[in-house]
């Protein structure tokens, strides 16, 4: 399984910007603490996927499991999904970024930070982004806007058979609610920076 390796100057994926807080005035604006929180998920990843010792290239385990080809260990730990793991692109995405998200969320832990379900999921969100993009500049897959929620469902369905800390019932929530946001404009509101990827990406 890949190790990770915290580097925090670590690039971004080509065109992300850094996710900046949004003050909405209202119950839905994200508070410092937790913008703090999804900044650090969000740059444990990217340690992860850039390795400090290779600047600006991605790991070759994280190529290899976008192409499909997952650890046996990684391949154990979904061994139960429904429907099962198949090597598309998608579920290559939607697996790469699960098992990131629990590595960052592992590493944070052992730095004294516990980090909030939402912020977890807004991160996982990101990470999820992220590597559609890297994806695609890989020339692995091109994905539409519409695959791209669909990785996210699949990766949430695979997050809640690998880890228990999220209940079902409120992952399912939390991802309804960012389709809501997207269609009404207000994306930003609930998660930083996902306005400017979604621009980014055109509607592709």
């Amino acid at each position: 399984m890949i190790q990770p390796t915290p580097t925090p100057g670590a690039p971004r994926a080509a065109g992300q910007q850094q996710p900046a807080q949004q003050d909405t005035g209202g119950s839905d604006a994200v508070s410092p603490e937790e913008q703090a929180n999804y900044d650090m998920m969000v740059r444990e990843a990217l340690g992860i996927i850039y390795p400090a010792e290779t600047p600006g290239e991605p790991r070759a385990q994280i190529v290899e499991n976008l192409r499909g080809e997952f650890d046996p260990q990684v391949t154990q730990m979904f061994a139960e999904a429904q429907p099962p793991v198949q090597q598309t692109p998608q579920d290559a995405v939607a697996v790469t970024a699960v098992v990131l998200t629990m590595m960052t969320e592992a590493a944070l832990a052992q730095q004294g930070t516990d980090v909030p379900d939402d912020v977890v999921f807004h991160a996982g969100t990101e990470i999820i982004e992220l590597l559609v993009e890297l994806s695609e500049s890989l020339g692995i897959s091109s994905f539409a806007q519409s695959e791209v929620d669909d990785i996210a469902l699949r990766a949430m369905d695979l997050y809640r058979l690998a880890s228990p800390r999220v209940d079902p019932e409120t992952l399912g929530a939390e991802f309804e609610q960012i389709i809501a946001a997207d269609r009404s404009g207000d994306l930003n509101k609930i998660l930083p920076g996902a306005e400017e990827y979604s621009q980014q990406r055109g509607g592709a």
